[in-house]
């Protein structure tokens, strides 16, 4: 097994595909490019839809370049945020006077085109697939909807999924030859700098080559180890030092466990193979395949190492109950090596001269898989635009009418409290060290990372001077809020409704606390 992960990939895959490639004379290249080019069409169509979240790391990366710290209140040390690299990108573009939020969606666009760059590589070489079957690989991805949505969406998703396979990509290159510099290293030190899930991909790669393997990796590859614990541990300390903790105030506000969590877990993966029956059940059977030691010989070895860390990440989104966002963000960072897996499947199948299968396969991902969340992509990028336009709107209409001390309390701290600057109390606690370490007796039962809250002690203890709700929020005419019956019962004594317009003609409808209830 000492030469497995790299003997198995010197084998040419292109002689599975030359019978069926050589009509063509273009070169895979200019493919490649014409795929990433419908990725890019697909993602302009959608539009530059920005997330709520984005703007969680831009007010952070705002307050940075403003001299005020790496905070979201100032005077209040928490790490509300997971992607320090990307928040510290964005300062970058900030620094350099630029919009924050579309350079936001700029990078996370570019990303999702890298990342079909390194897919292909990654079944190129790495997997044995050659130049011509590689191809398959990020022509599905170019047609998902879900990595489109997030491409224009502004997070670290995309970023983070092109980092991810690439460090992959490069561990088993380092496998198959032992005096290649430790790239992987770096590349999942930076992985593991946008988000803390990077740590866990880097274990897992060197984890598995050395069960696969039976030997430890060469000293000048030794010395990535040392990389990345400097990389990563630099972090951690600067986390000991200006926050106080350990982990980021995010893993706090949304970790979980039990039952109740790990079948919302399991919900949300059967619910991503639902939307993806046809590359998903490759993936799947190729995946059983590899661990049987079956499949083709071009790249078993090092596809073992891949089904390994597709096997455990999807095991981690199991444990953690999943997300919320239909995109399906967390099986994105996986989803390149999902669809090599997918390729190195059809491929065998297709070597076994069942020459209709390719076509076949052409359709029903298309039928199935693709066409089906481009259309939805597309309506939900709209939403999600609409949604965080009027969170817009309504900041930009406070910073305006109240005066900049003013505390508001909203649940998504996104949008509102960025376009505002006003200091905001986090309903969901993601930026508050109280609320974060709540726990709910129903844990696993709401929706994923939004379940922790203490309205008593953010109405009580924080006293915030406005509420903005979450629905209702603007409306065509005045409309009537109601109390959420998990408030405090001493809830409307202390605070009234107001209805105000808003230059559009459309209104806002929110809470202010009494006996202030005269408008500024």
């Amino acid at each position: 097994m000492a030469a497995g992960l790299a003997g198995l990939t010197d084998v040419p895959g292109t002689r599975y595909a030359a019978p069926l490639m050589s009509r063509f004379s273009a070169r895979p290249a200019l493919i490649l490019a014409l795929v990433v080019t419908v990725l890019l069409s697909v993602e302009l169509t959608y539009g530059l839809s920005v997330q709520d979240d984005t703007f969680i790391a831009l007010r952070y990366a705002r307050n940075l370049v403003s001299g005020q710290g790496l905070v979201f209140n100032p005077g209040e040390r928490v790490e509300g945020y997971t992607d320090l690299l990307w928040t510290l990108m964005m300062a970058v573009a900030i620094a350099l006077k630029g919009n924050g939020a579309i350079a936001a969606s700029l990078m996370s666009i570019s990303a999702s085109l890298g990342l079909l760059l390194v897919t292909w590589r990654l079944g190129r070489d790495s997997l044995g697939l050659g130049p011509w079957w590689a191809l398959l690989a990020p022509a599905a991805l170019a047609l998902d909807g879900r990595l489109a949505m997030e491409g224009v969406q502004g997070l670290e998703t995309t970023f983070f999924a092109m980092l991810v396979t690439l460090g992959v990509d490069l561990s088993l290159r380092e496998s198959a030859a032992p005096q290649r510099p430790p790239w992987s290293a770096l590349v999942l030190a930076l992985a593991a700098l946008t988000r803390p899930e990077g740590l866990l991909v880097y274990a897992l790669c060197q984890g598995l080559r050395l069960l696969l393997e039976r030997r430890l990796p060469s000293p000048r590859q030794r010395w990535g180890w040392v990389l990345f614990a400097v990389i990563v541990g630099s972090q951690l300390a600067f986390r000991l030092h200006y926050y106080g903790e350990w982990l980021p105030n995010t893993f706090y506000a949304k970790a979980s466990t039990g039952p109740a969590v790990w079948l919302r877990g399991l919900r949300y993966l059967l619910e991503w193979l639902l939307g993806h029956p046809v590359m998903g059940t490759l993936a799947l059977v190729g995946a059983v395949r590899v661990a049987l030691g079956g499949g083709a010989a071009p790249g078993r070895g090092a596809a073992r190492l891949v089904v390994g860390v597709v096997v455990v990440w999807l095991t981690y989104v199991v444990s953690v109950g999943g997300d919320f966002k239909v995109s399906a963000r967390f099986v994105l960072p996986i989803v390149g090596l999902i669809a090599c897996l997918a390729a190195v499947e059809l491929r065998a199948l297709v070597g076994t001269r069942r020459r209709l299968l390719l076509p076949l396969a052409a359709v029903l991902y298309l039928g199935l898989d693709a066409v089906p969340w481009l259309w939805r992509g597309k309506a939900e990028c709209a939403f999600r635009a609409s949604w965080v336009q009027d969170r817009l709107d309504v900041g930009t209409w406070l910073r305006e009418s109240f005066p900049p001390d003013t505390l508001i309390a909203v649940h998504s701290v996104g949008a509102l409290p960025y376009a505002s600057g006003l200091p905001t109390v986090d309903l969901w606690g993601l930026n508050d060290a109280h609320i974060a370490r709540v726990h709910p007796p129903h844990m696993g039962s709401g929706m994923a990372g939004h379940e922790k809250t203490d309205y008593t002690y953010a109405f009580h203890e924080r006293r915030p001077r406005l509420y903005l709700p979450e629905e209702w929020l603007v409306t065509p005419s005045p409309h009537r809020l109601p109390v959420p019956t998990d408030f405090p019962a001493d809830f409307e004594q202390h605070w009234q409704q107001f209805s105000a317009p808003l230059a559009d003609g459309r209104w806002v409808n929110f809470f202010q606390r009494a006996p202030d209830t005269s408008l500024p």
